[in-house]
């Protein structure tokens, strides 16, 4: 005669419950502890960041960074902790705010999104031409990089002009 204390595998048995209670908190522990919000798979949080700074509610965009963030700016320069907060607060009394017009952002890796753009900074970055608005206006590139608590860091550069005949016809 088999008893339930005879076969290893029971889920009744008293070391098989034991053992489907570990293996089953192992599993929550592993799936909830590894796993992020749905909101911050995707380019959502980078899209609300940019509409937040687009409507000058700084404080709000601040929230969506993660602690200890770092963010580049068209202007220049790197912004860390609290230089960060300011920025996005006085950045509502800037008057060339190209810099966050609407444009596609696409994803380069997991978590990893980019947006391209021209923009004028008012520095006459024409090229080489020599003439105010004749030329090609520096194509800049920010890079967001997303975590589990919000946005780690943003970068801008400005991109290397293509200066073959081609590319400024645009081919």
């Amino acid at each position: 005669m088999v008893t339930h204390r005879m076969c290893p595998f029971n889920v009744f048995s008293y070391y098989g419950t034991r053992f489907f209670f570990i293996l089953m908190l192992n599993w929550f522990i592993t799936f909830f502890h590894f796993s992020q919000p749905l909101n911050f798979r995707n380019m959502d949080v980078v899209e609300k960041f940019l509409s937040l700074r687009r409507e000058g509610r700084g404080e709000e965009a601040y929230r969506m960074l993660a602690p200890g963030a770092a963010m580049g700016c068209p202007w220049g320069g790197m912004h860390y902790g609290e230089n960060v907060r300011n920025f996005l607060k006085d950045e509502a009394r800037f008057t060339r705010k190209g810099y966050l017009d609407p444009v596609s952002i696409e994803k380069i890796d997991e978590n990893t999104f980019q947006r391209k753009f021209r923009w004028d900074r008012g520095m006459y970055e024409y090229g080489n031409s020599g003439f105010k608005g004749l030329g090609i206006l520096p194509m800049w590139r920010e890079i967001y990089f997303v975590d589990e608590k919000g946005i780690r860091l943003v970068t801008a550069n400005k991109q290397l002009k293509n200066r073959s005949l081609l590319g400024f016809f645009g081919f």
